[in-house]
């Protein structure tokens, strides 16, 4: 069932009707009314990267995308897919751990950006009542955005963070600072920074 509250954006029913022209069986081929709404909020919860994988818009990149794809399938069980998921989070430090961590620091500082920047303007923007609602709605969204979830599991996200500090440190630099926020890592810290966004 739909939140009633749901309010999809363009992108998330291009998505979900895409789904429903390519596979015509969900729904046991007798879509409910609703069911634009129904594939547009999963895509808004799944997010758009893990939507694509699931739906075949796109290829795995990775084992651990193979993986997934075969446990959805059904191609493998529960317990295979869990001795796989644990082998993986608990490997060493390697390219394709830091390039995530990375990309998923540099998606959190543009989030940031783009919320400042609507702050901003709002704050410089006459006081209008009668959108409130909707300005609110607009940082709400871009909030929300910072709220993705890491494609890393913790013990890689662990991992790799602990890599990095551990070359901060040999390179003699101090601490990462952003106003009262302190991190071992300028990755740890865009993580504290939109943390203070998102519980404030």
């Amino acid at each position: 069932m739909v939140d009633p509250e749901f309010v999809p954006t363009e992108d998330e029913l291009n998505a979900a009707r895409e789904v429903l022209r390519r596979y015509p069986q969900l729904f046991d081929g007798r879509p409910p009314p609703d069911a634009e709404l129904i594939v547009a909020e999963v895509y808004r919860r799944t997010g758009a990267d893990r939507f694509n994988l699931q739906y075949g818009f796109r290829q795995p990149v990775n084992a651990l995308e193979e993986c997934d794809l075969k446990w959805i399938r059904g191609q493998i069980t529960d317990e295979e897919a869990a001795e796989f998921y644990t082998a993986y989070a608990s490997r060493e430090v390697d390219d394709e751990m830091l390039r995530t961590l990375f990309e998923e620091a540099e998606r959190r500082i543009e989030c940031y950006s783009r919320f400042l920047g609507e702050f901003g303007h709002l704050l410089k923007m006459p006081r209008r009542p009668s959108r409130r609602d909707l300005d609110e709605e607009r940082l709400d969204r871009l909030v929300d955005e910072m709220r993705f979830e890491s494609r890393l599991f913790n013990d890689e996200a662990f991992t790799a963070l602990e890599f990095l500090q551990e070359s901060r440190i040999e390179k003699g630099l101090s601490i990462a600072k952003a106003g009262d926020l302190l991190a071992g890592t300028a990755v740890e810290l865009t993580y504290k920074v939109s943390r203070t966004v998102y519980q404030n």
